[in-house]
C-alpha cells in the first residue's frame, strides 16, 4: 500500500477532538500528512534522494507546544511564512543546509522551492518519520495537501497527553 493510498478524511480529528473534549489527558490531536520526496540544496549542491516531508497544522502544532529546536527552544510554524521549511537537524547536515539556503522538494517528478527557515531536532514533528534515515521537514499542512494531491485527507493523526510514562497508552483503546 502507497502513501497515497493510506490516508483517512481529515473530519475523523474532527470527530476526535468532539469525542475527547473534555478529557483531560488530552492536550490535543495533530493531524499530518506525509510522503517520501526528494531534497535538493541550490546553495550547497547536496541532494537528499529519500526524505520525508510532513505537513502539520500550524494551530494545532502550537497547542501540543511547538517543534523542538536546536537551541532547546521551541519551533512554531507561523515561521514558515510564505514557502517556508524547517529542516531537521540530519536533514540539514546531510544538506548543507542553514536558514535562507533554497530547497527543491521533488514529489512526483514535480519541483517545489521552500526557503529554511529554521533548523529542529530530529524528532517525530520534524520530519523523522523513520529513525534508520531520520531526513525529514515540515512545512505547513494545507502545503502537503496540495503538493501531495490529498485535500481533505492525513496519513496521521499524533494525540498528545498529558505528563509522561505510558499516557498514551492508558488512553488507545479509548481512542481506537
Amino acid at each position: 500500500v502507497s502513501q497515497r493510498e493510506s490516508v483517512v478524511p481529515e473530519s475523523v480529528v474532527v470527530d476526535l477532538k468532539a469525542a475527547f473534549a473534555d478529557d483531560p489527558q488530552i492536550v490535543g490531536f495533530t493531524r499530518a500528512l506525509f510522503d517520501n520526496v526528494s531534497m535538493f540544496n541550490r546553495d550547497s549542491g547536496q541532494l537528499l534522494p529519500l526524505s520525508f516531508l510532513l505537513g502539520l497544522d500550524p494551530d494545532e502544532v502550537d497547542t501540543i507546544g511547538g517543534i523542538p529546536a536546536l537551541d532547546g527552544g521551541r519551533l512554531n510554524l507561523d515561521v514558515l511564512g510564505e514557502r517556508g521549511v524547517i529542516l531537521n537537524q540530519t536533514a540539514a547536515r546531510e544538506l548543507a543546509a542553514e536558514p535562507g539556503h533554497i530547497i527543491e522538494i521533488s514529489v512526483r517528478r514535480v519541483r517545489q522551492e521552500f526557503e529554511v527557515v529554521a533548523i529542529a531536532n530530529d524528532t517525530l514533528l520534524s520530519g523523522e518519520v523513520n529513525p534508520i534515515e531520520a531526513q525529514g521537514a515540515v512545512i505547513r499542512l494545507n502545503d502537503a495537501q496540495a503538493i501531495f494531491d490529498q485535500e481533505g485527507f492525513v496519513t496521521g493523526i499524533g494525540v498528545t497527553t498529558v505528563g509522561s510514562g505510558g499516557g498514551a497508552l492508558k488512553i488507545a483503546d479509548a481512542v481506537d
